[in-house]
């Protein structure tokens, strides 16, 4: 019986490895061509993947979440669907408890986080999404993921959040630590 159970959820976990490389395929494809439909179906059979990882498997839940999140941000910024922001929060939140905190696959859903969090903000006028996104760009932006690939764009984007704050409040500290950040 336990043999059973095992190759079962062995075999669960090559279909959703299947699903997620399938996803991608239609995500990269969306962006070669911008055919509505393939974003769709990036995002369908992301979804998929992510309801057929065995339980268990948290890292792989988490990378097929941070693919997910990925095609959801890339259908947002094609679209400006109001509706994808709140998914993609959910599900970036999903991978970020399946990393170890404050590693480069962390930081780097952080950074998608923090992006569609501001995107929220312009949208909705949310002022508790530019604090929570501020926030975390400041805690990126420290020494200690200095050596981070994405560094320099987590930097601008602490900046354009300051400066969003700032245009909002008027407060001169924002927009003194933004050109800092600069």
């Amino acid at each position: 019986m336990v043999g059973l159970i095992i190759s079962n959820s062995n075999s669960n976990l090559n279909r959703a490895l299947t699903l997620d490389l399938l996803s991608g395929l239609w995500g990269y494809k969306f962006e070669k061509a911008r055919v509505p439909g393939d974003i769709e179906k990036a995002i369908s059979v992301g979804r998929q993947a992510l309801l057929t990882v065995p339980a268990g498997n948290e890292q792989d839940a988490g990378v097929f979440a941070s693919h997910l999140n990925a095609w959801l941000v890339t259908k947002f910024d094609a679209t400006s669907d109001t509706q994808d922001p709140d998914e993609v929060i959910e599900v970036g939140n999903t991978a970020l408890g399946s990393f170890p905190l404050y590693s480069q696959d962390w930081w780097s859903t952080r950074y998608n986080l923090d992006s569609l969090l501001f995107s929220r903000h312009k949208i909705l006028g949310e002022v508790a999404d530019l604090e929570t996104a501020i926030r975390f760009e400041r805690m990126a932006t420290s020494t200690q993921v200095r050596k981070h690939p994405r560094t320099a764009s987590m930097f601008s984007l602490l900046g354009t959040l300051l400066a969003a704050r700032f245009l909002l409040t008027g407060a001169v500290s924002d927009i003194e630590e933004a050109v800092q950040v600069g």
